[in-house]
């Protein structure tokens, strides 16, 4: 019998790469377009000073062995896991950059658009792919802006990490507020895009459980 079902396979489009579009055709000279361009590069170079403090916090750790903070369970214990919480952001970073050359390398403008690494590439590289990207941004309907609110969200979800939180009772979860002064502290801060993006934090709490 002869197999009537539908046969998937992916199609390459080459109208949507960059190789055919002019993008100085998009090029934006308003004071608007510029200062928000500004505010884009400083949320790169604010990305990049937290994975360096992230990094020097890691380095301390393993040199000097001390915390700024007086944590509940011991400080050793304490440190590898801070430790870990760094080692998996770098490795989840790194996830991402190798994902994103390959994007790169395949100059298709939807992947681009939506991969955080890539849109900033390509608008670090040149002020008309940000005003490219601007221009696809603008002319979202409000089915795409939930659209993308949903895929951002859900892709900006992998880079959290929970921690042990079975460290502590099961009642004081369900019960009550776990007291900010139980907490180790807050680990990391990481933006999830340059389009107004939820900001990430990953708390790490380690509770008394006595």
């Amino acid at each position: 019998c002869r197999d009537s079902g539908p046969k998937w396979k992916r199609e390459l489009v080459q109208d949507h790469k960059f190789d055919f579009v002019d993008i100085d055709e998009f090029y934006d000279d308003s004071c608007f377009t510029r200062t928000k361009y500004s505010l884009s590069t400083l949320l790169i170079i604010k990305s990049v000073l937290v994975y360096m403090a992230d990094l020097w916090t890691a380095i301390s750790l393993l040199v000097i062995g001390t915390m700024t903070i007086t944590p509940v369970i011991s400080i050793q214990i304490a440190k590898w896991i801070f430790l870990g919480c760094i080692v998996m952001s770098f490795l989840l970073l790194f996830l991402d950059i190798r994902k994103s050359r390959l994007i790169i390398e395949s100059r298709d403008i939807s992947y681009a658009f939506t991969s955080v690494i890539a849109s900033r590439y390509y608008t670090t590289k040149s002020y008309p792919h940000y005003c490219f990207f601007q221009k696809i941004n603008d002319s979202k309907k409000t089915t795409d802006e939930f659209a993308f609110f949903v895929f951002f969200t859900l892709k900006g979800g992998f880079e959290k990490v929970g921690y042990p939180y079975s460290m502590c009772q099961n009642h004081r979860i369900r019960n009550q507020e776990i007291p900010r002064e139980h907490c180790i502290g807050e680990a990391f801060q990481r933006e999830a895009g340059q389009r107004g993006d939820v900001t990430q934090h990953t708390f790490i709490c380690v509770c008394n459980a006595s």
